[in-house]
């Protein structure tokens, strides 16, 4: 979302109804309800400008472009060639007054069925039909490190919205000294919000209290970096360090990024520049529903959950899984102790929203859902509902029978966190050491 001069306007940059180029016959109905109710939102809502995601059209070509056209949905992509499906690269939008032009553009690996062409020249095409505009906005669906180099190339881009690099930009990062770059993450758990205060005869931002979150960033990931270190100096395990590099590797190159866009914003403030103030903003329980796409919600929801028949049998005859009340009786002062967590609640949180019979959801609020012998769908969770003791410390029925430490795990890895806490789906937040002293019994 932009905002400018008080005037909204609304985009979406691409991977808006699932998230790989890839789904499964099984996935496909469940997630094209989905997807359905999503457009007709936005439709009801308003939007200006989408590009498509690989993993919008995962979902397939010819339903995409049925949605699009039965929604009048303003899709743009320059280098995009779809058969059946027309794409113009860009779009005007002129509201009281304001112009922006809006281009779209995909990464090569990116366009499912459809051509993918170079995107430099089909931009520029694209580019010189908007004519005279206030501001370009550039919707980016490609690696969000590959967007300097279109920028640089382009030279007139503004604003670079990007929805493939699943990236929560806060603060948002500096391409060159003109163009700044957003996103918002991952799984539609915040909504950005771009707010531009136009400066006559200026190019390029300053961007609200951007140095001060740059200096915090930057603290936190040193000493993130100074931890990792420690932990690796201290732990013998080859295994351990093997684990530890990939992540120094990445935290070193997010120092380096930091500390340049440090140095473009203190070369920012030598001429006159717009001011932009960006934030994202969580969808939580404190915005108020529009009621509109509340009823087409309660609608979606009630079609899903009616697919799905939870099945009344405790874990079935030959499951190595035995659920949490299995260990209530040799281990009762952990057992409280996890009882005091949000672990032991995390299947009735999706009661609590209907979203039980999800299934982008149900697998990280059950135990053992994806292993042998674990449930392999919603329906067949009963008994092992929640993240259960042995979502960390492995099937239980062997040490049930014959109590030994060789047969459980005592001290479940970050890697066994790692398939839930996967970096996306939490954002990012995920830190092992802090995160295990909270379930630690």
């Amino acid at each position: 979302m932009t905002r400018l001069k008080n005037t909204t306007f609304v985009v979406d940059a691409g991977d808006l109804l699932w998230k790989t180029g890839k789904i499964s016959k099984k996935r496909l109905n469940q997630q094209r309800q989905k997807g359905a109710l999503i457009l007709e939102a936005y439709a009801l809502s308003g939007v200006d400008a989408m590009v498509p995601g690989e993993a919008d059209l995962s979902l397939g070509l010819d339903w995409l472009a049925g949605q699009a056209a039965m929604h009048a949905l303003p899709y743009v992509a320059a280098n995009l060639d779809c058969d059946g499906f027309s794409l113009p690269g860009g779009r005007v939008v002129e509201r009281d007054g304001v112009t922006l032009g809006f281009v779209g553009v995909v990464g090569a690996t990116n366009g499912g069925e459809c051509t993918v062409s170079a995107p430099v020249p089909a931009l520029k095409s694209a580019i010189a039909k908007l004519g005279d505009v206030d501001m370009l906005v550039l919707l980016s669906h490609q690696d969000d490190e590959a967007d300097l180099g279109l920028v640089k190339a382009l030279g007139n881009v503004d604003v670079v919205v990007n929805g493939h690099g699943r990236v929560a930009m806060k603060p948002p990062r500096r391409l060159g000294e003109r163009a700044i770059q957003v996103s918002t993450g991952t799984r539609g758990k915040k909504l950005g919000i771009v707010k531009i205060d136009q400066v006559l005869g200026a190019s390029g931002f300053i961007v609200d209290g951007l140095s001060d979150r740059l200096h915090a960033k930057i603290k936190s990931v040193k000493s993130r970096i100074e931890r990792t270190k420690k932990k690796v100096k201290k732990d013998a395990d080859g295994a351990s360090k093997k684990r530890a590099n990939p992540r120094l590797k990445r935290l070193d190159g997010q120092l380096k990024r930091l500390q340049a866009q440090v140095l473009i914003d203190e070369n920012m403030r030598e001429r006159p520049r717009h001011l932009l103030k960006n934030r994202l903003r969580g969808l939580n329980d404190d915005i108020s529903d529009h009621s509109k796409t509340q009823a087409l919600v309660i609608a979606a929801k009630a079609q899903i959950s009616g697919a799905v028949v939870l099945k009344a049998d405790k874990p079935a005859r030959g499951s190595n899984f035995v659920g949490d009340t299995a260990c209530l009786g040799c281990h009762q002062e952990q057992h409280g102790q996890w009882k005091s967590t949000p672990h032991a609640y995390a299947w009735s949180t999706l009661q609590r929203v209907g979203r039980s019979g999800d299934l982008d959801c149900w697998s990280c609020h059950v135990t053992g859902a994806g292993q042998p012998s674990g449930p392999s769908h919603p329906s067949e969770v009963s008994g092992l509902e929640n993240v259960g003791c042995e979502s960390c410390h492995g099937p239980g029925l062997a040490h049930t029978q014959t109590p030994m430490h060789s047969n459980i795990v005592r001290a479940p890895s970050e890697q066994t966190c790692a398939g839930c806490h996967d970096g996306v789906q939490d954002e990012g937040r995920f830190d092992f050491e802090a995160y295990i002293k909270r379930v630690t019994h």
